[in-house]
């Protein structure tokens, strides 16, 4: 099968840490025959042939970031691309707005498909960043934001998801809200996010044996405490549930991005005089965190609903089932899905007396979570696992190729 190589212009900085970026890209699609060139803003300059990027090369647009570099991105991603081989045969744009104009133009330039790849609804971030930047910051960055989510609704609902010759989303309820915004169908596929099986796996990690867990009712949340994911919430749970299991532990494997939110955070645990029943760890090194998932009873997965994370799709549910361990989460559209296929955990409302009461059936009869546990690691392997939407996303690409040429 003759090897395939894509041109992908991207809003996250580079090297990707991302896994439907690092995981899918940089390895499972490798597998297929599929390479990729990376273009995009970096916090330091990479110099694109000593990358490690395994799949191709790399080439850093300068820093992310910023208004400004905003409104050049376009200009340093084609500078970008020009220091490229135009050997490709897809030109593909994550999550860009202005610059996939430039992008959609080096693909028409090239007559290659332009396929754009969206993993979160920009446009609408823009506008919500609009109206939370209020006019304290000044005048010009007040209308500069203003007057960036109003032309990005333009420029990407109005030209650049209509223009593209393949359209991949995050989630079936992304795939339907585009569809209602004119999108045909069959011009989309749905790309949830995965696990590195490889990486998330029972088998191969080791347990946490961290003395501060022992005689501990371990539940688990691993990842970002912004404030906008309410992690305050998950604090009302553990103080619910302290009253009927004393010696709960609520481990948050992670912290807030902003200092503002780190400080937040520890204020709000101090208040609830929650110190001995919630461990923050801050930011710890991804095996660590796993072998402390691999420690709790229960993970927790609560999302705020809303525009932008109701066409989400939630990476944390994944990871706690493909390590064995149940997770309770809403109803959020495709963390429902996963929850109810696989059996794996319980789908409740986020309101507190929900979640408590699912965490505290979980905790009071341990045979039966760890039974739900065990169906985990199996739907991960068959459905959410990054070889088999590798494969998918795979087809995908031959067909465009192949229809390029035809």
């Amino acid at each position: 099968m003759k090897p395939i190589s894509i041109l992908y212009v991207m809003r996250d900085p580079l090297p990707p840490t991302r896994p439907d970026v690092h995981a899918l890209f940089g390895t499972y699609l490798l597998r297929q025959g599929i390479g990729s060139d990376l273009v995009g803003p970096t916090s330091a300059r990479i110099d694109a042939t000593n990358s490690d990027w395994p799949a191709g090369a790399m080439v850093s647009t300068g820093q992310a970031g910023g208004l400004f570099a905003t409104a050049v991105m376009g200009l340093r991603d084609f500078i970008g691309v020009k220091k490229l081989v135009p050997n490709h045969d897809i030109v593909q744009v994550r999550d860009r707005t202005f610059s996939a104009l430039v992008t959609w133009l080096i693909a028409k330039l090239r007559r290659k498909p332009f396929v754009v790849w969206m993993s979160f609804p920009i446009v609408e971030g823009y506008e919500m960043r609009a109206k939370q930047v209020g006019r304290h910051h000044g005048l010009i960055v007040w209308l500069a934001n203003h007057l960036r989510a109003k032309l990005s609704r333009i420029v990407y609902y109005g030209f650049i998801a209509k223009q593209a010759d393949h359209l991949f989303v995050q989630s079936d309820a992304m795939l339907q809200w585009m569809h209602a915004q004119g999108i045909p169908q069959e011009r989309m596929t749905a790309v949830p996010m995965g696990v590195d099986t490889e990486i998330f796996s029972k088998h191969t990690l080791e347990t946490s044996d961290d003395p501060r867990l022992v005689g501990r009712r371990v539940v688990i949340y691993l990842g970002t405490l912004t404030k906008s994911r309410e992690p305050g919430f998950m604090l009302e749970v553990v103080a619910d549930l302290r009253q009927r299991f004393p010696n709960v532990l609520l481990i948050l494997a992670g912290d807030g991005v902003a200092p503002d939110e780190q400080a937040w955070i520890r204020k709000r645990i101090t208040d609830l005089n929650l110190q001995s029943h919630v461990w923050l760890t801050g930011w710890l090194p991804q095996a660590q965190a796993l072998r402390l998932v691999k420690r709790a009873e229960v993970g927790l997965s609560p999302i705020p609903r809303g525009t932008l994370y109701d066409v989400s799709s939630p990476t944390k549910a994944l990871e706690y089932l493909a390590l064995g361990v149940p997770c309770v989460g809403n109803d959020i559209p495709d963390q429902k899905y996963v929850l109810d296929s696989s059996g794996a955990g319980s789908c409740v409302p986020m309101t507190v007396p929900a979640f408590s009461q699912a965490v505290a059936e979980l905790l009071a009869d341990p045979e039966r979570a760890r039974s739900l546990g065990r169906r985990g690691p199996d739907f991960i392997a068959a459905e959410r696992s990054y070889s088999a939407i590798a494969a998918k996303v795979a087809d995908v690409y031959r067909r465009l190729a192949r229809a390029s040429k035809s």
